[in-house]
């Protein structure tokens, strides 16, 4: 009928269709057929919805999940606060448009990773900004394959590959210049996890007198960079603005210096693009390590180098070689505390001798959340707040002494009580006292103690004076430093 058969109008294909349905549904068959097939399609829904949902939880409707919007962070802004990315994964997932509004809206936030964790029934997708992790939103695991599968196809991974770990990178350009999405993927129990970071290479530099250095570390600090040749390293944890502070650093020697001076950079990944030196971003995939472009770069005659990270024993004995043979560097490399450096060395096998004569000074830093200057007012201390003060190692007497401040929130801050982030530091110069001490290998906490009787401010000190000044609050101070 469907080959041979054509209407001669409307009103004959209508009257056909008409005579063709009243005949269907007059069959028995017909019917029992689109009962089955009606029984049938529910049962199967309501075995899928089943599935999903731990037998005696409470039950949920995933499309709701989907759309359930977490608070907003304290720090987001308003227009980020307001996005509903979970419109992407209704019904009708749209990873490609999910992926792209949340990369804006943490650029926006000015977060510096992003986490996607697959967990039971659903997906956390949560952003770090200015270092505390928050969660966004939460999605049905129906659509985590889909956002991961779109995040590897941007960093140029393998999709099929699920079993094992892979890492990968991808530009973003964005009105205030190129962000570098650097992407890790790793298999969990649910699914593959994804972090990615965000790397800002457009920000401009910042002062050294902007970083929130006191007067006399600051001092001290550019003291350090005038030197003709040892190491400076920068420790903390990540996101705590190291590469900032070393930016920082190369631009006041450059200022300082003039253009008799050869600075180079060796880092994974570029973020910044200074036209005042020659910068270089290792490769592992072509086998461009940070020792090997180090020793590479040493042949290029620099006078100060900043080594992004020393992260293996090749880069940690060409960097203190370098420091012993005429050049400056600047670094960082991973420990708990100034004091940790010079062991941490020596357990990537630098001999002790070798790291007391080439190391100049230590730094370490961390970020805090300022409070806002219009709704700052002063608060009491309570027996609570005396006790922490106590444990933290400040006798009674003292504490008692010592008066804090809180921000309950106001229109000028959007009702969060904060004004964006400073740092503290902790600065150890290293002394011939000292020197002897990291030649014997003595434990880290003698290393401390003895730093601090040689003039070192601890860093647990310096958050305790930042918040007795009101810069921050002392939970703030205690969150930060314990």
């Amino acid at each position: 009928m469907y080959l041979f058969w054509r209407p001669a109008d409307l009103s004959a294909a209508w009257t056909a269709i008409h005579n063709l349905v009243s005949l269907a549904l007059a069959s028995r068959v017909v019917q029992v057929a689109a009962g089955l097939a009606l029984t049938a399609t529910i049962g199967a829904r309501l075995l899928e919805r089943g599935s999903r949902i731990p037998t005696g939880g409470p039950k949920v409707d995933l499309v709701e999940v989907v759309s359930e919007r977490m608070p907003a962070p304290v720090f987001a802004v308003s227009d980020v606060a307001a996005l509903d990315l979970g419109r992407h994964l209704r019904r009708r997932p749209n990873a490609p448009a999910f992926v792209d509004e949340l990369l804006s809206s943490a650029i926006a936030a000015g977060a510096s990773d992003v986490h996607i964790q697959p967990q039971d029934i659903h997906t956390r997708v949560a952003w770090r900004v200015r270092g505390e992790l928050s969660e966004l939103l939460t999605a049905p695991s129906a659509h985590h394959d889909l956002v991961v599968r779109r995040i590897k196809i941007l960093a140029g991974l393998t999709t099929y590959q699920t079993d094992l770990p892979q890492d990968g990178r991808f530009p973003i350009d964005t009105p205030k210049g190129a962000v570098d999405v650097r992407v890790s993927v790793l298999p969990t129990y649910h699914g593959e996890k994804v972090v990615m970071r965000l790397a800002r290479t457009g920000d401009g530099l910042i002062d050294l007198t902007q970083l929130g250095m006191p007067e006399s570390l600051r001092l001290d600090f550019e003291e350090l960079l005038a030197q003709p040749q040892g190491l400076v390293i920068l420790t903390g944890p990540t996101g705590c603005g190291k590469t900032t502070t070393l930016y920082s650093a190369l631009s006041y020697i450059n200022l300082n210096r003039g253009d008799t001076t050869s600075i180079a950079t060796i880092e994974d990944p570029i973020e910044i693009d200074l036209p005042f030196l020659s910068q270089t971003q290792v490769d592992h995939a072509v086998g461009l390590s940070f020792g090997q472009t180090l020793r590479a770069v040493l042949r290029q005659d620099p006078n100060v180098m900043m080594v992004g990270e020393i992260r293996d024993q090749e880069t940690a004995h060409t960097a203190v070689e370098a420091g012993l043979s005429g050049h400056l560097i600047l670094t960082t490399l991973h420990s708990d505390s100034t004091a940790g450096v010079f062991n941490r060395l020596i357990d990537m096998g630098v001999e002790p001798f070798l790291a007391s004569s080439s190391v100049l000074a230590a730094v370490s830093q961390r970020l805090v959340r300022r409070l806002c200057t219009e709704c700052r007012q002063p608060v009491e201390s309570d027996r609570k707040t005396m006790n922490r003060m106590i444990q933290a190692g400040i006798n009674a007497t003292a504490a008692e002494s010592l008066s804090f401040f809180t921000a309950p929130g106001c229109g000028a801050c959007g009702d969060t009580g904060l004004a964006g982030v400073t740092a503290i530091f902790e600065l150890l110069r290293m002394t011939p006292r000292l020197r002897d001490l990291v030649t014997d290998k003595v434990a880290t906490p003698k290393i401390a103690e003895i730093a601090v009787e040689e003039g070192m401010t601890p860093l647990f000190r310096a958050a305790i004076l930042e918040a007795v000044a009101g810069t921050i609050s002392l939970d703030e101070a205690l969150r930060v430093v314990g």
